[in-house]
């Protein structure tokens, strides 16, 4: 995977999308997503994998794809003040996601 490490963070071309309103909905994107990020069929990239023990995915590449999703959704001011590693799964990421645009909102 060390292919996939870029040397600089990562930006994203794409405009910030907002969150889906549906938990469901979130959680397919993040799976095609990572799916996409990692080049993993969508179908292994299930909403309990475990990112490093069932996947095997190291922690610098867990930082790179946590960042490009942070960023997709336009919450950059939180790049620089989360391990990735403590969100492990993408019921992890989608409940982090949730609460930074709550705590966005109530700002």
């Amino acid at each position: 995977m060390s292919d996939r490490h870029p040397d600089v963070v990562p930006t994203t071309d794409e405009p910030n999308r907002p969150l889906p309103p549906d938990d469901g909905q979130l959680l397919a994107e993040l799976r095609t997503l990572y799916a996409e990020e990692l080049e993993y069929p969508e179908e292994v990239v299930t909403n309990d994998a475990h990112f490093e023990a069932e996947l095997g995915i190291d922690s610098l590449t867990q930082v790179v794809t946590l960042v490009r999703v942070l960023e997709r959704y336009g919450m950059h001011s939180f790049v620089e003040k989360l391990p990735a590693t403590e969100y492990p799964t993408l019921r992890a990421v989608a409940e982090l996601l949730r609460t930074l645009a709550d705590e966005e909102d109530a700002a």
